[in-house]
């Protein structure tokens, strides 16, 4: 199958979590500086990934000057990028003061941008022009946790697959049952890579809810059909269930995929009764990574025909 490779002329981009095409009066975007002090801004710690229980936080990775016009929208003149992604351009890049890049903000907007000034910790971009994408096709995907390295792998397929939200649970049956601050933010930075390159412009929510057994009531999944990877030798093939749910467009999905060795009885039990559709991924028995590549490929391909 024929793909399209990024060309060596493609300009690196650079993750900026400011938002960079928002109204930023009363923003849930982290901001730092003395600047939004005069916009009477409070501090915000809701960041790129949001975690149930306890309470996610992560550094903003940058600042934003900006005038405000009548409607409340902030007319960008410059940023600054600090941390890991001043230091890939930098050290990596070799960035030079002039270079020309694109900036992207993981929530639809891509700019383009022209380095002003290289600092000790910071560099300070110049926002030239900001364009903004339509919202992508909604579809989730809600894992049970594996272990790390297949973790890693799934979060990164998922960002290049589209997902939307990725939920994070402890399955019955998992063998690691949490997820430290360090690992949260070690996933944030893989959705984030894989955001930039493959050149996509929504950076997924990574959401970490409890076991199944307290999901009370679905009120924190997905308001879309929900579907699971059964073994019953009945169950419909998904691409099947998913075209006997839309038959004109793709209004929204989710997939939940069990750990390695698979969902509890319980767990079964539980995903029926919130009314969840049992699907057949393969003949075969998938491993995790394996069924939930498989699962959002599927629905990455049916969301195109929307």
């Amino acid at each position: 199958m024929a793909t399209r490779s990024r060309s060596q002329t493609t300009r690196e981009r650079y993750y900026f979590d400011g938002g960079l095409s928002e109204t930023i009066l009363g923003a849930a975007c982290p901001i730092d500086f003395g600047f939004e002090k005069s916009l009477g801004i409070e501090r915000s710690q809701v960041g790129p990934y949001y975690n149930i229980d306890p309470p996610a936080i992560v550094q903003s990775r940058g600042f934003f000057k900006a005038k405000i016009d009548r409607s409340g929208r902030a007319e960008y003149s410059q940023i600054a990028l600090i941390d890991g992604e001043y230091h890939h351009l930098l050290n990596v890049m070799r960035g030079k003061v002039g270079d020309s890049i694109i900036l992207v903000d993981g929530r639809g907007s891509m700019a383009e941008g022209k380095v002003l000034a290289l600092e000790k910790k910071r560099g300070i971009i110049e926002v030239i022009s900001v364009k903004k994408q339509k919202p992508e096709p909604s579809f989730a995907l809600i894992q049970a946790l594996p272990r790390i390295n297949r973790l890693d792998f799934i979060v990164e397929k998922a960002t290049e697959l589209g997902v939307g939200v990725i939920y994070l649970f402890p399955g019955d049956t998992s063998e690691r049952k949490l997820l430290t601050p360090q690992q949260l933010e070690r996933l944030q930075n893989i959705t984030i890579a894989a955001m930039k390159q493959c050149e996509r412009l929504y950076l997924p929510k990574i959401i970490v809810l409890p076991a199944m057994l307290k999901w009370k009531n679905e009120e924190i999944l997905p308001q879309v059909p929900l579907f699971f990877g059964d073994l019953n030798p009945e169950a419909k093939p998904f691409l099947i269930a998913l075209q006997s749910h839309f038959n004109s467009s793709f209004e929204g999905a989710a997939f939940c995929t069990g750990p390695e060795s698979g969902f509890s009885t319980n767990e079964e039990l539980l995903l029926k009764n919130m009314h969840a559709i049992g699907v057949n991924l393969h003949t075969n028995v998938l491993r995790t990574d394996t069924a939930s590549l498989a699962a959002m490929a599927l629905m990455a391909q049916f969301s195109l025909k929307s």
